[in-house]
């Protein structure tokens, strides 16, 4: 038996995993009732459309911002809650990743009206972009196809906060970089 359950394009693995207890226990409910039948219709895996899947490691949440933001947007909500989606300051302080946004063209030019996408496309994967919307700042990273909103990060050994209150007591500023190749000492 199976139970397909839709994903939300904002849910962390770990609220998935959550939201899919119930199910899971029910499935197993209703299959232990029909241990028989099932016992009885069992067939072997099909190895051709079985994948494998490698161990996470701590090194593989670290982002590569030229990736799309897409690809960064999913290993955010994926690594969400372990080992958690990370990249490295330019001063070196290792930070974690919690949430994201996908933003389209029309989102970006909004928020940097006076700036032509021209001069938006040119900037480094990785570099960050602050803006300002209704009194709040916004952090954005540029990445290989776009930019990309952090919504919910936390400085090493700190409390995970919102990007507007990181930032207003940030090491971040608009137009510095977050760096995806650490040292194997910032890899925890």
């Amino acid at each position: 038996s199976t139970v397909e359950i839709a994903v939300d394009s904002r849910e962390t693995s770990g609220e998935l995993f959550e939201r899919m207890i119930p199910s899971g226990v029910q499935l197993v409910i209703d299959s232990l009732r029909r241990i028989d039948d099932l016992i009885a219709a069992a067939r072997p895996q099909d190895e051709a459309q079985a994948t494998y899947c490698s161990k996470l490691r701590p090194d593989d949440a670290f982002i590569s911002w030229s990736d799309a933001s897409e690809k960064i947007h999913n290993q955010i909500r994926g690594m969400n809650p372990a080992p958690q989606a990370r990249t490295i300051s330019e001063k070196g302080d290792l930070i974690l990743l919690h949430r994201s946004a996908l933003l389209s063209d029309e989102d970006i030019a909004a928020l940097f009206p006076s700036v032509d996408a021209a001069s938006r496309h040119a900037l480094l994967p990785g570099t960050i972009c602050v803006a300002k919307q209704s009194g709040k700042k916004r952090l954005l990273a540029r990445t290989g196809s776009g930019f990309l909103e952090i919504l919910e990060l936390q400085l090493s050994g700190r409390k995970r906060m919102p990007a507007h209150d990181f930032l207003n007591g940030s090491v971040l500023a608009d137009g510095s970089r977050f760096d995806g190749a650490p040292d194997a000492k910032q890899i925890v």
